[in-house]
């Protein structure tokens, strides 16, 4: 894998870079292997708690699916008065946050064209968006050229980047 480095002055010579790249390669296995290790710990771990977990998530569900149940089989005590508090919590009915829906035969499509037609833009975001990455293939297959794209007021921006690779399989001969 190649990867992505930052301008620094340290290193002089390449005898220098081929040092920080055994460096990097042993650092890389290092940190592997104490991942492997740790890894290992965290299922182990896991595997210990898990199920003792589960059982209390099981039971809450199941718990709150039953108190939903018997609240929405007795909503009608709860018309005049929308909560009840007992002593270890309270159970009731909240208005829920409104949102809009649509009709049957309606699709979102034809709502938002119907509402930006009589109402206009004020309950309908219209945004353009440049397709950068489509420019660039369009200028890569010669559809558009430099000047096109100047012409808009844009430019073309490239840079070097530097970067560095590993040889892992070297560490080891070595």
């Amino acid at each position: 894998m190649r990867k992505r480095i930052d301008k620094q002055n340290a290193i002089t010579d390449f005898a220098q870079i081929d040092d920080s790249l055994k460096q990097i390669a042993l650092n890389d296995a290092f940190i592997e292997e104490q991942t492997a290790l740790m890894n290992q710990q965290l299922i182990s771990v896991k595997e210990q708690y898990e199920p003792a977990i589960v059982k209390a998530q099981n039971e809450v569900e199941s718990l709150e699916k039953s108190i939903e149940k018997f609240l929405y089989k007795n909503k009608s005590l709860f018309e005049k008065v929308r909560s009840k508090v007992l002593t270890f919590g309270r159970v009731g009915f909240q208005a829920g946050k409104k949102h809009l829906g649509k009709s049957k035969d309606a699709t979102w499509a034809t709502i938002t064209e119907n509402i930006f037609k009589y109402l206009g833009d004020k309950y309908v975001k219209v945004k353009l968006t440049l397709k950068k990455d489509s420019v660039i293939e369009a200028l890569d297959k010669g559809d558009l050229t430099i000047k096109d794209i100047e012409a808009f007021g844009a430019i073309i921006i490239q840079k070097d980047r530097s970067f560095y690779k590993v040889f892992k399989n070297k560490i080891n001969s070595k």
